[in-house]
């Protein structure tokens, strides 16, 4: 584990932690988690935390808020990153290892096999010297190709590998989104059913910011999806 790069091992940290968490989740669910916002001073600070559009901290939930919290520091650390796939394309390369560069390998192998019977056959030194060259230029191509096949391949490993990567990185951070839009969700649902006239105003006027700021993570989340998608294609060969 210790040999992974930095950014992989922490990716991984990432998956463990979203692991754990469904796990917990599972086990807790006989036992709901209490939401509740103590005084109206609590939905005070929450409004002027919305209305300077600070995100989490408007949460008057404590429970609510710290899991939102959370989850938004792993989004502000994986999906503000760059995890796009799409100058990763493997179609042209795989096309150079399956195809291209074989197929001329051949060629030229089948070419040389002809020159040098021709050379067994040649009388005058000017024609054993020409076949010799052609032999000679033939043989450096042919090298060269091999060595481009070789590392065309270690360079599509390579980016399989870096793939692979970016689709669990773009995995994590739409996962993190998730969690952040269900919980401005759940308080969304426990703000309706506030009683209370006072906090009752103020909530009505977080409910509104609340949902501008979910269909924000909707429109994310989608475009994660899409990464995500073209990630996929890039891994099979499509683009």
């Amino acid at each position: 584990m210790n040999d992974l790069p930095p950014r992989v091992r922490f990716l991984r940290s990432i998956h463990s932690i979203f692991v754990l968490a469904a796990i917990v989740g599972t086990a807790c669910t006989v036992s709901p988690t209490i939401v509740v916002a103590q005084s109206l001073d609590d939905w005070k600070t929450a409004l002027t935390a919305a209305n300077n559009d600070q995100g989490t901290p408007s949460i008057p939930y404590e429970s609510l808020r710290r899991t939102a919290a959370e989850q938004q520091d792993i989004v502000n650390n994986l999906c503000k990153t760059e995890w796009s796939c799409k100058s990763l394309g493997t179609k042209s390369i795989r096309e150079d290892i399956n195809d291209r560069l074989p197929g001329k390998i051949n060629e030229n192998k089948n070419t040389l096999t002809n020159l040098n019977n021709d050379l067994a056959k040649a009388v005058t030194d000017d024609e054993k010297r020409s076949i010799q060259e052609k032999i000679k230029k033939l043989d450096e191509e042919t090298e060269r190709l091999s060595n481009l096949l070789k590392n065309k391949t270690e360079s599509l490993k390579n980016d399989l590998q870096e793939i692979d990567t970016r689709i669990t990185q773009g995995t994590n951070c739409k996962n993190a989104r998730l969690a952040v839009r269900k919980a401005f969700q759940d308080a969304i649902d426990k703000a309706k059913n506030e009683s209370d006239p006072d906090i009752k105003a103020i909530a009505n006027q977080l409910i509104t910011y609340w949902e501008k700021g979910n269909q924000k993570h909707v429109e994310a989340v989608t475009k994660a999806d899409e990464g995500i998608e073209i990630c996929q294609k890039c891994q099979k060969g499509d683009l």
